[in-house]
């Protein structure tokens, strides 16, 4: 009977530990099964979508942005053209701390609105799809960027020049608070030039 009982428990333990030994195995191939597809989904996916740029829309000539979205190709777009204003809005955003902060929503809405006007130029060119979702290349011609930038920036100016001179008319006929309207707005437009000419850097 004690002989019995230690067979049984003998037996028991062996068949807990390949049970064990097969769990463990399944947990391992499952996730080298996964390692593998992923590898392979990798190897699969066009090099723009790694980070390794468009052999057709080389970084010299052009900037590019890649989006993706698990919802369909416009959301892909969306997001790819969101990465490219992404570019111009750090940029400036780190160049211009001194003069605008997240708190001045005003200035912040007037530069995104100006980054979105250049961004007209923006074209989608590429897209891919796999079970993961949507991706999608937006790009930007460095020339056709720069061109709009300073037109823009030549607009602000001589906004800024007028203001400016109608600040002084009004305080010269002691109206004082609309010279300090006429004063503000105009340096609203050479804080917006100031930040397309930080935007010029970028795409030239």
């Amino acid at each position: 009977m004690i002989l019995n009982r230690k067979c049984v428990s003998f037996l028991f333990i062996v068949t807990l530990s390949f049970g064990c030994i097969t769990s463990w195995n399944k947990h391992f191939d499952d996730n080298r099964n996964k390692v593998i597809k992923n590898k392979s989904i990798i190897q699969n996916l066009p090099s723009w979508i790694l980070g390794r740029g468009h052999s057709e829309y080389p970084p010299s000539i052009y900037m590019s942005g890649v989006g993706m979205s698990d919802i369909n190709a416009v959301a892909a777009n969306d997001s790819a053209r969101a990465e490219l204003a992404k570019i111009f809005l750090v940029r400036i955003r780190s160049s211009m701390k001194n003069f605008i902060s997240s708190e001045n929503s005003r200035i912040v809405s007037k530069i995104e609105s100006q980054v979105d006007a250049v961004l007209e130029g923006v074209e989608i060119k590429d897209g891919w799809f796999d079970s993961r979702g949507y991706y999608s290349l937006a790009v930007l011609k460095r020339s056709v960027a720069a061109i709009s930038i300073k037109e823009r920036f030549r607009r602000l100016v001589d906004k800024a020049k007028v203001r400016l001179r109608q600040g002084d008319g009004a305080v010269n006929l002691g109206l004082w608070r609309a010279g300090l309207v006429h004063y503000f707005s105009g340096y609203e437009n050479v804080i917006l030039a100031n930040s397309l000419s930080r935007a010029y850097r970028v795409v030239r």
